[in-house]
């Protein structure tokens, strides 16, 4: 099991000041025209030299959120295996019931609704694993095959 040092954010504490960075080149980038020293600036490495520096400040903060989504998204999922693991040898390594499933259904068809297109792709791969069919990923088709209402 993948262990997380308590007091420590899954991403290693890093990412906390990245938004602060951000505010700090546009702000640097509103205030250029006035700052001391800005002819020598000008002369020295040109006219957009700052707007060059704080657009790959910027792109270099972005670069580093992804890698921070996508680490977050590997202990995300190792986090739900664990779970996954225990729950079953919680359960004598019993299968669901059909009342367990038929919830993680309803719950994986509302899923199929949300705005996050990584989300209702996993939605639709879980109900094509545990229910055997594959309807496609609009929930409407779900919802008919396996009596559902939409949730609100």
């Amino acid at each position: 099991m993948t262990q997380v040092p308590q007091g420590s954010t899954p991403t290693g504490g890093r990412g906390a000041g990245l938004p602060l960075l951000l505010l700090g080149l546009g702000a640097l980038v509103l205030v250029e025209p006035w700052l001391p020293g800005r002819a020598w600036i000008t002369e020295t490495v040109g006219e957009t030299a700052l707007l060059r520096f704080a657009l790959a400040g910027a792109c270099a903060v972005l670069a580093l959120l992804v890698v921070d989504r996508q680490r977050t998204a590997v202990l995300l999922r190792t986090l739900l295996g664990e779970l996954q693991r225990v729950g079953r040898a919680a359960r004598g390594g019993a299968e669901p019931s059909a009342a367990e499933r038929d919830e993680a259904v309803r719950i994986l068809i509302s899923a199929l609704d949300s705005g996050d297109p990584n989300t209702r792709q996993t939605a639709h791969g879980h109900l094509v694993r545990l229910t055997g069919i594959d309807l496609g990923t609009a929930s409407g088709a779900w919802r008919e095959r396996f009596g559902t209402a939409h949730d609100s």
